[in-house]
């Protein structure tokens, strides 16, 4: 309940707008019996009773009978719906569906990401209370942690239902928000790091993409047999070959069946098959496959989704995906046309950018469609809708009961942290890390990321508002106050300026200093959605700036904010730390890898080339064409291999056993070995399993594929057992029209903690083999 001093609100359901008389400069927001929060803006009383609460006019229909079953509930409902307010619930856009009066329907908001923090600053609540912002996803991939980013995304899951719950409240009970995560986890496969989306994703390798993202999902919707609800509904994205270019959402991916299944579809197929996390939804892509847009391509959503998989997640297009198919792909000559191709490809939520309603009506004029395909699209909406237990009591549904104190809480704030240093990845350590503070009077932190003008930088985009987010310098600086250190800054220069006037100022800072750390990278203004990379280099002047840096200062420790690949010279520091869009604890989180309060264990979701000479035109979707893209594909010597990342202490690995040697088609393999800490400090390790299968016919396969990993805790000294179990899925090879088979022939494995030929990787890796 929100306390007042007499606010008032009223609605305009034509335009959606929500006019609210501001009570004073500060509401305190109460849930139950909870403390309140404070937070700024309007405050209004909930007047409204739920749909189905004992005072509402649809109290007493079968929609709000709790004995029935979901499925005959939405049947009622969508009996009692008119073809206009039918059209307005497949539809969303910047506004929510409309508010129906006489069923006290709510509006109903299907739009919200999740994938790093409840990103409400891009919605029209800004008011909105501050959230917890934890690292992008792409280092959520480089911590290999899938218990972490289970955490996190539980976090970020109960952060929603409570602003859920606060929204409505401010809504006057007219608006239901936050529950669907239609941002959720992407399971795209990053073929070129040149594209602009790269930080939202999970790395270049298919099965990480696919253990994160169902990890991601199940936390997000949170169903067990316990519970008749989901939390919230977690949408895959963005279903399939979609990797840039993101100059034009009209592109068409030219990829052969053979790759689309072996590379783009494998992580979805994981996430949505039979024995996959089953999400609530899936979102089509913008660009084209072979010539077709994915958002009317019915051998995607009828043939591979709901035929081949099994899937019953609901299709949503990307925003404006369904006007693009007329007016970007110009697949068809009308928007109506691309309605009804949408629609009758199995689309059943449409993000649209314009009006729907008069199209929609033009198309079941020209009987491009039926009401009975509309009434179809609302079954499979308004079910997720009953799972998320709106139209239930409120008090029934235990995600309610979640404390507001949640939000933004030192807990949270403390994973974010966690997040920061879990995935920031050791490049190069000469031995000057961890930093030891009895050694150093001065340190200088410099360059255009430590300590930026707009500290967002480390949030990047799809995010919250956080209360307070940590820069480098500020983290550095927290971390060594209470034992005498002197701090120097200098910028030295711009993100993307070629200025090089700020240099003499950072010279002389690190010319002072006993250790610099030189802070670079990138921004959004660089790589984002819309913005794709043209190089890999370093932007502007750093690189110059960096040289520099290493021509004075006594050792030099290179720290890199970004989200993709770089091409860098190793040469230029003593040590490198890759540490991505940390989030709002970016700087105490990179602190306490610089000074030893964490060791680090991440490791590289993606390759990072030597040069823009080793990738191939991005709009090429080829994976095996020399030089290959990925390192399952990649022929050539990288900078840094993917799964590489360096620690603080050192492990070996001995006595790899693979059960059975010869091994049937249908066997689970077995594979163990030992890992030991054989180095001064405890540490966390990444085991991977990597499989080679042998070649037939000239068929392209990859040369390696992850098929296995596990975060591991030794103490120095200790000596542990570690197994994983391949499924015939996992050594199978996808043939020339995409089906999987298992051909006879040896089968090659490592154990490790890195690829097999990483000659950066100071840890051993095993090799063994089983036979088909």
């Amino acid at each position: 309940m929100v306390h007042s001093k007499g606010s008032c609100l009223t609605s305009n359901n034509a335009t959606r707008e929500i006019y609210v008389t501001s009570c004073e400069d500060s509401c305190s927001w109460k849930l139950g019996a909870e403390e309140s929060i404070q937070t700024s803006g309007y405050c209004v009383q909930a007047e409204l009773p739920r749909t189905c609460d004992k005072t509402s006019p649809s109290s007493s229909l079968p929609l709000c009978n709790f004995s029935l079953s979901f499925e005959k509930r939405v049947e009622d409902l969508i009996s009692r719906l008119s073809i206009s307010e039918k059209i307005d619930q497949i539809s969303h856009a910047e506004y929510p569906t409309k508010y129906i009066d006489r069923l006290n329907l709510k509006s109903f908001w299907w739009d919200m990401t999740c994938v790093h923090g409840v990103a409400t600053l891009y919605t029209y609540y800004a008011k909105a209370p501050n959230v917890t912002v934890s690292v992008v996803p792409i280092g959520q991939g480089a911590s290999f942690d899938v218990d972490l980013i289970s955490r996190l995304t539980r976090a970020t899951a109960d952060e929603a239902r409570v602003i859920s719950n606060l929204h409505y409240t401010t809504s006057g009970g007219q608006d239901v928000w936050c529950l669907i995560c239609n941002g959720g986890p992407l399971a795209n496969v990053v073929k070129d790091p040149r594209w602009g989306r790269t930080s939202e994703t999970y790395g270049e390798d298919p099965y990480l993409i696919s253990q994160i993202a169902t990890a991601v999902t199940n936390a997000l919707q949170r169903s067990n047999a316990s519970v008749s609800y989901i939390q919230t509904a977690s949408v895959t994205r963005h279903y399939a070959a979609f990797n840039g270019p993101m100059n034009a959402n009209n592109f068409s991916a030219v990829v052969d069946t053979r790759t689309l299944y072996d590379t783009f579809l494998s992580a979805f197929e994981v996430i949505h098959g039979p024995n996959g996390a089953r999400p609530e939804g899936i979102m089509v892509s913008y660009n084209e496959i072979n010539g077709v847009p994915s958002t009317c391509n019915s051998m995607l959503t009828k043939q591979i989704l709901r035929t081949a998989w099994d899937s019953d997640s609901y299709i949503v297009s990307d925003w404006g995906g369904v006007e693009g198919i007329y007016d970007q792909h110009f697949y068809v000559d009308s928007y109506p046309k691309a309605v009804a191709a949408a629609i009758n490809a199995g689309l059943q939520l449409v993000y649209t950018t314009s009006s729907f309603e008069t199209v929609v009506m033009k198309a079941l004029a020209s009987n491009l469609i039926d009401e009975n395909q509309i009434d179809d699209m609302l079954r499979r909406i308004f079910l997720t809708r009953m799972r998320l237990g709106e139209f239930d009591l409120f008090e029934n549904n235990p995600y309610n009961n979640i404390p507001s104190s949640v939000l933004d809480s030192p807990q949270h704030r403390e994973l974010a942290r966690e997040s920061t240093s879990s995935s920031t990845v050791l490049l190069k350590n000469s031995g000057v890390l961890p930093l030891q503070l009895s050694q150093i009077k001065k340190l200088a932190v410099i360059g255009p990321n430590a300590h930026p003008s707009d500290p967002s930088v480390y949030l990047h985009s799809y995010n919250g508002q956080s209360s307070h987010v940590v820069d480098i310098l500020e983290g550095v600086t927290n971390a060594v106050y209470s034992n005498g250190i002197t701090v120097l800054y200098a910028q030295g220069c711009d993100i993307q300026s070629n200025s090089t006037s700020g240099f003499n100022e950072a010279i002389a800072a690190a010319r002072e200093a006993d250790v610099s750390i030189v802070v670079l990278g990138t921004t959004s203004d660089i790589e984002r959605e819309g913005k794709d990379r043209s190089s890999l280099e370093l932007p502007g002047v750093q690189s110059q700036l960096l040289s520099a840096i290493h021509q004075v200062a006594k050792e030099t420790v290179l720290v890199l904010v970004n989200g993709a690949s770089l091409i860098i010279d190793e040469t230029l520091a003593s040590a490198i730390l890759e540490t991505w869009y940390g989030g709002e604890e970016a700087g105490n989180g990179l602190a306490d890898i610089i000074f030893g309060k964490v060791n680090p264990s991440a490791r590289l979701p993606l390759t990072f080339y030597s040069s823009n000479t080793q990738l191939r035109p991005i709009e090429d979707y080829n994976m095996d064409k020399t030089p290959g893209r990925t390192y399952r594909y990649f022929a050539g010597q990288p900078l840094y291999y993917f799964g590489f990342g360096l620690s603080y202490t050192q492990f070996r690995y001995e006595n790899i056993t693979v059960i059975p040697e010869n091994a049937k088609p249908t066997d689970v393999v077995s594979v163990s070995g030992y890992v030991s800490n054989i180095g001064q400090l405890d540490g966390h390790e990444i085991v991977q399993l990597y499989v080679s299968v042998p070649t037939h016919n000239d068929l392209a396969v990859p040369r390696w594929s992850l098929q296995g990993f596990k975060k591991v805790f030794l103490r120095k000294g200790e000596k542990i057992a570690v197994s994983f179990s391949l499924a015939p899925y996992q050594y199978s090879t996808v043939k020339l029209d995409g089906e999987r088979v298992i051909y006879p022939g040896t089968y090659t494995v490592t154990f490790g903690g890195s690829q097999l030929d990483d000659s950066k990787a100071t840890n051993n890796v095993l090799k063994g083999s089983f036979t088909i």
